[in-house]
């Protein structure tokens, strides 16, 4: 079911089990999260992220942190799983109140960009693809986006892929492009010696043919200080970086067993 709270549009799914929020990815929506549901007991929390679906929160870092952590207030703390741009507005969310996040399991995510030319850089290009994305349609772009090496799913069937697509249309051009001028990793600071910092245990899953973010990961987990908490990188095997939607019978009991054995 979805549940309207405020302007942030969250779709409740699966049994009631444990809780966990489950943050999307760009052109994606909350819904890219029920095959997750489907194949666990627990209870998902899986927001539209501001500029996505149905949410009509202001697509900028304070105000889309402020609307989750409002909502992990009303309902309580609960592990947050982000895949991708979710999990770097998950890393966002502990780092501001981790209180509220008792444990952090990051999908094909990285903690932003470091040098802060490359970050200008990458500011500059979302920008013009931004304005690509308002002048086109919703289907042409997603159309374009799909081809892209990271963003396209890898060995999927044609109905699943469609689902996929149609999880993506619930979206508007205008929408997408205001959430990648304001979350895009160039608009968002490097979070990775915060996050070092952060009390509770963060686990990083990648997927296997996803060279890019499996080496960030592993280099991020690395230098983790061996005494502090978890710090752990997880490979998917036969997996992209869309391994949600590739691997869902190896992703989804990952995740649940992660949040099990994270429970007092």
């Amino acid at each position: 079911m979805n549940k309207l709270d405020g302007h942030l549009n969250v779709r409740r799914y699966g049994a009631d089990g444990s809780p966990v929020m489950m943050l999307h990815g760009f052109t994606l929506t909350g819904a890219m999260f029920e095959p997750v549901a489907d194949r666990t007991t627990l209870s998902v929390h899986a927001p539209d992220l501001p500029g996505h679906g149905k949410t009509t929160v202001h697509p900028t870092f304070p105000e889309t942190v402020k609307s989750l952590a409002d909502y992990l207030r009303d309902f309580g703390p609960m592990p947050v799983v982000g895949y991708s741009l979710g999990g770097r507005i998950g890393v966002q969310v502990a780092i501001e109140h981790p209180e509220l996040v008792p444990l952090l399991i990051l999908i094909s995510a990285s903690f932003g960009i470091q040098d802060v030319q490359e970050r200008a850089d990458r500011a500059a290009r979302e920008i013009a693809l931004a304005k690509s994305i308002r002048a086109g349609s919703i289907e042409g772009f997603v159309d374009r986006w799909l081809t892209h090496p990271v963003a396209a799913p890898c060995g999927l069937d044609d109905a699943t892929k469609a689902w996929d697509r149609s999880v993506r249309l619930e979206n508007t051009s205008d929408g997408l492009a205001a959430a990648l001028q304001g979350l895009g990793q160039g608009e968002q600071e490097w979070l990775g010696d915060a996050a070092q910092s952060l009390p509770m245990h963060i686990i990083t899953v990648t997927g296997s043919r996803d060279a890019k973010y499996s080496s960030l990961a592993a280099a991020w987990c690395a230098a983790a200080d061996p005494d502090g908490p978890s710090r752990c990188h997880v490979v998917v095997p036969r997996a992209g970086h869309n391994l949600i939607v590739e691997q869902p019978d190896h992703v989804a009991p990952l995740i649940e067993n992660l949040v099990k054995s994270d429970s007092p």
